[in-house]
């Protein structure tokens, strides 16, 4: 119901200004009169004075503010609103259906709020015009997800409901099912006007269905259909966010731009698993860009303590970034009898397992070929891993201090040689056998035989074994 520029969502209750003249009355009312009760004579009350006075009506300005009070609450019960002088609902449209298309996918969660606020404006208005509403959000979820057509006042309370997802909106489904649920409403036919306003709220990025759209949307104009698209600004739109590791373990944060129109800039920072900032890194993306890198610059202790990267400002689940195991850089010493710089490297018994190691890990290797020093180095410095070569027994403080760590959880490897074969220690995880190996030459197979699976409680558990790898001899 509307009176010029004010509009009551709730007319019924205007009802009660009928009931005016009646509490008028009521308020004008004589009140009662005194009861009379007897009192015996008393010296004390005879020369009282009688000062009080009941008045015959209430004042006049009394009776005026009650029924302000009244009018005022009767007109608050009927939800008055104050029209815009531009209604988003308009023109000859105006008592069709309202269809809001609505993407809620990750990329719609930097400008949520704003999308809150127009819907809430669309959902008044149709709900001041008598208009039925197509909810119509693109993600997946449980809100609408029939598509029913429902009453504007049943909109306005899904609107708390509504929340961005961590999905990808799918448009072609959403208005597929859009079809159907009009085509129950009015009917199979595509003549059918229906004489409604479409108003689609994106998310302002493409997904490579502009054709399903526009055609969609043609039909539904050829129905009497208004049809109206709203964007936001293109500098509010998310920026994704993902990991690169590169040369020696360093990590990058990879921030991308869907558009490349304008320069954005902003900061990443590393969480840690309990939220705390661990670090943060500046990037500035110029327009005509639409990828840069930012370097997490951190100790090794600290990097490997990042679970997760995000873009400041940035509410979606694009602009964040989840690391695992994969991208932590693991600290490995190695250990050998070998002292210095070997005079041939490729015979060297570290050689190959420094080039397998390089890509993955930090290798930190000893010049000394004191094993007590180096092993003593090697836990100070917090080494996740520490590879020996041909390392025969090992006694005293080295022991000891090996032993201790791989009981805090460090992993030691050792690789077999002719010096462990001569003296063996504790630090195995079986006896190997002594003597009677050497038979003058290599050992060999007449056919070659391939390697076995890992056991499950080996470091190795869980790595695929080639099938073109075969060993020969031993």
């Amino acid at each position: 119901m509307s009176l010029g520029a004010l509009s009551f969502l709730t007319p019924l209750p205007l009802l009660g200004l009928i009931a005016l003249p009646i509490i008028w009355w009521l308020l004008r009312a004589t009140p009662p009169s005194p009861s009379r009760v007897a009192f015996p004579p008393t010296r004390l009350l005879k020369d009282l004075l009688q000062t009080q006075n009941s008045p015959a009506h209430s004042p006049w300005w009394l009776t005026l503010l009650r029924l302000i009070i009244a009018t005022l609450v009767i007109l608050a019960l009927a939800q008055p609103v104050l029209n815009k002088a531009d209604p988003l609902l308009s023109g000859q449209s105006q008592k069709g259906p309202l269809i809001v298309v609505l993407d809620n996918g990750w990329r719609a969660a930097n400008h949520w709020p704003l999308r809150k606020i127009m819907l809430q404006s669309l959902f008044e208005e149709a709900q001041s015009q008598e208009r039925l509403v197509f909810l119509v959000p693109t993600a997946p979820g449980n809100i609408n997800a029939d598509l029913d057509r429902i009453s504007a006042h049943e909109g306005i309370s899904l609107i708390e409901q509504l929340t961005p997802t961590a999905f990808n909106g799918d448009r072609t489904k959403a208005l597929a099912k859009l079809e159907k649920s009009l085509a129950r409403t009015y009917g199979q036919t595509t003549q059918t006007p229906i004489n409604g306003s479409l108003y689609w709220l994106s998310d302002g990025i493409d997904q490579n269905d502009e054709q399903v759209i526009a055609e969609t949307f043609k039909q539904l104009s050829q129905r009497g259909v208004e049809i109206n698209i709203v964007t936001p600004d293109e500098k509010s739109l998310p920026l994704g966010l993902s990991a690169r590791l590169g040369q020696n373990g360093v990590l990058y944060g990879v921030v991308e731009a869907s558009k490349a129109n304008f320069d954005r800039s902003g900061q990443i920072l590393a969480l840690s698993k309990r939220n705390e900032v661990l670090g943060r890194s500046s990037f500035d993306l110029k327009a005509g860009t639409q990828t840069i890198e930012a370097q997490i610059d951190l100790p090794l202790e600290l990097r490997n303590q990042i679970a997760s990267l995000r873009i400041v400002g940035h509410q979606s689940a694009g602009s964040v970034h989840l690391l695992d195991q994969r991208s932590h850089w693991r600290r490995v010493g190695l250990i050998s009898n070998e002292s210095g710089k070997a005079a041939q490297p490729l015979l060297s018994a570290l050689y190959y397992i420094n080039r397998a190691l390089d890509p993955f890990a930090q290798v930190v290797k000893s010049d000394s070929a004191d094993v007590a020093q180096t092993v003593s180095k090697f836990t100070e410095q917090g080494v996740s891993v520490i590879m020996m070569a041909d390392v025969g027994r090992l006694i005293g403080a080295p022991l000891l201090r090996l032993t201790e760590w791989v009981e805090e959880g460090g992993v030691l490897i050792r690789f077999a040689g002719p010096h462990m074969e001569e003296s063996q220690d504790s630090l195995l995880p079986t006896p190997l056998r002594e003597g009677g190996r050497r038979l003058g030459g290599a050992l060999s197979w007449a056919k070659p035989q391939q390697l076995t699976k890992f056991d499950d409680d080996s470091p190795f558990a869980g790595l695929t074994i080639p099938d073109d790898v075969f060993v020969t001899r031993q």
